[in-house]
Order: C-alpha cells, then sequence, then structure tokens
C-alpha cells in the first residue's frame, strides 16, 4: 500500500496493471501481506466471482454514486446466493479482513466502501411477483428502477424513492421516502419479511412472527448493522394509473409559496404526496406530486397552488412507472455533500428568509463556472398521512410525527471545489440549527453529526443497541455510523 493508499505490487499501482503484465508482477503477494492465505481465497473464487485491484473492470467498479471519498479495496466479492454470503463472512471473520456490504451503491458518505472486502450483492436480481397475493420477493441487489418496471406489467405499485439506481434493500431498511408516502407510507411500511445471514452464519427468516425483534429493526434501523439482507417480500398495490403534475414559481416567491405549503401539504388528502424544490440550478421553484386518483381531482385539490402567479404547469396520467421515470432525479455532477432534518412544527418566517438566503448566494462566490458548474438546492417531502397513524416505537424509524423532511444538497464538478461547496451547506445546516429538531434520515447519513445516533434513532436508539448486542455481540458488522452493540 502507498503512501496515497493504493494497493502495490513492487514499485507499480496494481489497479492500474493489465491483466497481460500480471506475469512479471507476483499479483497474490500484496494479499499474503494481509496474512491472506491464498490457496483458500483460491478455492473461494473458484464458486464466488472476486474482482481484483488488476482486472479491469476495478476502477469502475470500486465508485459509489458520489465520487468523493473513495477507496480502493483489496477486492470486490459478489455472491449470488446465501449460502455464499455465509461461506465470504466466515473467510473474513477468518482472517480478520476488514468489509463493508453493498446493495445500490448510493450511500451518501460512501459508507458501503471500505479498503478491505467489498460484499456487492448487485448478482442477487431475482424478482418474484405473486400477483395474485399482491406481494413481491425481491434479491438484494435490486434497484428501484428494476422494481418498479417489474411491477408495471402486473399494473402493481410498491411506495419507493424516485432515484432509479438506489437499491432497494438500504432503502428499506433505512425507512424510504416516495411520492406514495403518505397514501401508502414509507417502503418500510410495506415490508412484509425478509431473508438474512447473521454474523455467525446462521440463515434466518425474519418477519412478525419470527425474530420480531429484528423485523422490527428491519423498519428503519438503518443498512449493514445486523445481517445481510438477502431477499425481501413485500406487499404492493393494484394501480393500473397515478396523475402526477409539477407548478413553477418565480424564485422571489419562496417564503410565500413555502409558507402556505407547509400548512396544507401535511393535512390534505392522503392520496397526494408533494415535494418543494428550490434550487440554484436550473433556477426555480417547483411543487411536484403524485396523486392516487384521476387528474380531475388532482385539478380540484391543488386548486390553492394557483393563486400564486405561477409560471408553468404540468399535469399527466399514466403508470406509476412512468411517474416515477418522470420525478426520476440523475446526478449532475460527480461529487455532492448532503444533509437533512425532520420537522416537527412550521418554521418561523425567519427560517424560511435563511432558507431563502442560502439559496440566492451567487454559485461563482464557491468557485462555479462554466467548465467546472456547481448547484445546491433543497428538497422538501411532506409527511402527514399514513406514516403519521405509526407510533414512532412501533418501528425502528422514529420520526413518525413529522410534518415535512429537509434535504439539503450542494454537488459541484471538480475537486477544487470541495471545501466552498461544503462550506456553503455546512453554514446553511448550522445557521437554520435553533429552528428545527435535529433528528436526521440515516439514508442521508452526515458525518459531520456530533451525535449521530440520536439524531438517527431518537428513543428508539437503546432497543436497537440492545438487538445489535443480540446478533451480533462482536460488532462484526461495522462502519463509520454503524449502531454500536451495548458493552
Amino acid at each position: 500500500m502507498d503512501e496515497n493508499g493504493f494497493l502495490t505490487c513492487g514499485k507499480e499501482r496494481v489497479f492500474e496493471l493489465t491483466n497481460q503484465s500480471l506475469a512479471s508482477c507476483d499479483k497474490m503477494r500484496v494479499l499474503e501481506q494481509k496474512g491472506i492465505n491464498i490457496k483458500e481465497l483460491e478455492e473461494l473464487q473458484k464458486r464466488i466471482s472476486i474482482e481484483y485491484p488488476w482486472n479491469s473492470d476495478y476502477y469502475w467498479k470500486r465508485e459509489n454514486y458520489n465520487k468523493r471519498n473513495l477507496s480502493y479495496p483489496i477486492a470486490l466479492v459478489y455472491p449470488e446466493n446465501k449460502e455464499q454470503i455465509k461461506e465470504i463472512l466466515e473467510f473474513v471473520k477468518k482472517y480478520n479482513i476488514e468489509f463493508t456490504l453493498r446493495s445500490g451503491g448510493h450511500s451518501y458518505e460512501n459508507l458501503s466502501l471500505c479498503s478491505g472486502f467489498i460484499i456487492d450483492f448487485s448478482k442477487i436480481k431475482n424478482i418474484d411477483v405473486m400477483a395474485d397475493i399482491k406481494q413481491v420477493k425481491v434479491g438484494a441487489g435490486i434497484q428501484i428502477d428494476e422494481l418498479i418496471k417489474t411491477l408495471k406489467k402486473y399494473d402493481l405499485v410498491l411506495p419507493t424513492g424516485t432515484c432509479p439506481n438506489v437499491g432497494i434493500t438500504g432503502l428499506t431498511l433505512g425507512g424510504g421516502i416516495g411520492l406514495l408516502l403518505r397514501k401508502y407510507g414509507l417502503t418500510c411500511d410495506n415490508l412484509i419479511s425478509l431473508t438474512m445471514v447473521l454474523a455467525n452464519g446462521q440463515i434466518i427468516s425474519v418477519s412478525p412472527l419470527q425474530y420480531n425483534d429484528l423485523y422490527w429493526a428491519s423498519r428503519g434501523g438503518g443498512g449493514g448493522n445486523f445481517g445481510c439482507v438477502v431477499d425481501l417480500t413485500f406487499r404492493v398495490y393494484y394501480h393500473p394509473n397515478v396523475s402526477w403534475f409539477d407548478i413553477t414559481y418565480e424564485r422571489d416567491k419562496f417564503h410565500q409559496v413555502f409558507d402556505f405549503w407547509q400548512k396544507w401539504a401535511p393535512y390534505i388528502d392522503n392520496n397526494l404526496s408533494t415535494v418543494v424544490h428550490y434550487n440554484n440550478s436550473p433556477q426555480l421553484l417547483k411543487i411536484e406530486g403524485l396523486f392516487v386518483g384521476t387528474p380531475d381531482d388532482l385539478i380540484s385539490l391543488i386548486s390553492p397552488l394557483f393563486d400564486f402567479n405561477y409560471v408553468t404547469f404540468n399535469l399527466y396520467n399514466g403508470s406509476y412507472y412512468d411517474a416515477a421515470f418522470y420525478f426520476a432525479t440523475f446526478p449532475s455532477h460527480p461529487f455532492f455533500k448532503a444533509k437533512s432534518d425532520f420537522i416537527q412544527n412550521n418554521l418561523t418566517s425567519h427560517a424560511i428568509d435563511i432558507l431563502s438566503y442560502y439559496l440566492n448566494i451567487p454559485i461563482e462566490s464557491l468557485g462555479s463556472s462554466s467548465d467546472n458548474p456547481i448547484d445546491f438546492g433543497l428538497y422538501i417531502a411532506a409527511f402527514g398521512g399514513f406514516p403519521n397513524t405509526i407510533p414512532p416505537s412501533s418501528t425502528a424509524f422514529p420520526h413518525r410525527n413529522s410534518l415535512f423532511w429537509i434535504q439539503y444538497i450542494v454537488h459541484w464538478s471538480s475537486p477544487f471545489q470541495q471545501d466552498s461547496c461544503i462550506s456553503w451547506i455546512r453554514s446553511l445546516y448550522n445557521s437554520i440549527r435553533p429552528f428545527v429538531s435535529s433528528k436526521c434520515y440515516v439514508n442521508c447519513p452526515d458525518l459531520d453529526l456530533f451525535t449521530p445516533f440520536i439524531s438517527y434513532y431518537g428513543s428508539n436508539l437503546s432497543r436497537l443497541r440492545l438487538i445489535k448486542s443480540k446478533y451480533d455481540p462482536s460488532n462484526l458488522l461495522h462502519f463509520p455510523q454503524s449502531i454500536p452493540p451495548l458493552l
């Protein structure tokens, strides 16, 4: 390992080597230096796909959605079933190899990366639709786009987020906020059961009737804390068509539009879920939403939004997949940083002005240019409805009393812009502290948090630590901000 954290073989950086150059270099030397028995590793590779730094696809496969804070792992390991997951866990335990679990590669702080083994579930791709009983069983490597596209064939829907390449496993384990939120709840509210490989290698089925403590923890307790999820079974709903809309305003209308929205959106018909986008690039203020019903009924519900001199309005009707594709978000630039808050009380006029101030800072002052653009913004999703009917202690997701959730985010193009962009989002976040609860979403992890476990889990933390101590007392499954067992 050289001074920059690259695996080396002799004086070469091995991740840059091609297969043709291996004859002149002992490719396994770096692994032997870690105390790994190479013969056992080669036997493992006969059954399980493994990518090493000298393989041609390694460089891009080691990356996540966010290109900030990447790592150079010893190997990427791709199990295809529960038995292989068990075998990999036994191997990493035997040789004390650092490892992380990865399903979608969408961890905002790249907590699914490490310098040891990345156990990647992307080859576990099964989707079994049981349309007659309105259930679907999915493999741990399935991404949102793959799932909702398959469900479309049966006119079935599952509440999910709208970013297409998010893994369904991590989304569910942390909660799952999306545009069916107020109708059917979080993604985790629709979880029926899951298969899991525990730290001791035991393969179990988790449901309200079996390992009900793990079932409780798997609905909002965060990914990678208690075991390796192999598959998940969900309740789904028959909806051939849904309606959706977006309406834009001049940015200087933010104060009055948002103040109305925050007092309206959590209390309207539960069939309608809405969000506010307030971005600097493109320069817009937008409200958008999804409605389980007809366009005519949707128009009637949102009629108050037309009182604010809107700029554009669009109305659509189609499948949930079509709506999700319309709302899909893709990375605008390779690097980003995000923070979040759950809001239990309406923001004051002063708090709204603070948000507006930071969203109107000239991006040029952060170093944005035509060659290396920067953009920042807010994504604000209304709660109320179904999620708020469930007591905060009934699942591990504690933020049931929220009116809405805010995500603050900044994207940038060049590593040289990182300091100014992170300074911007930290300053915004600190300035809004007096007006918010400081309760945060575990699926929007933030390594800046001083008390992350309280922020993510609130009063559910003690029970989560008890469950961690029961099923992983040696803390085999750990990463920055993972739930620690009780001492």
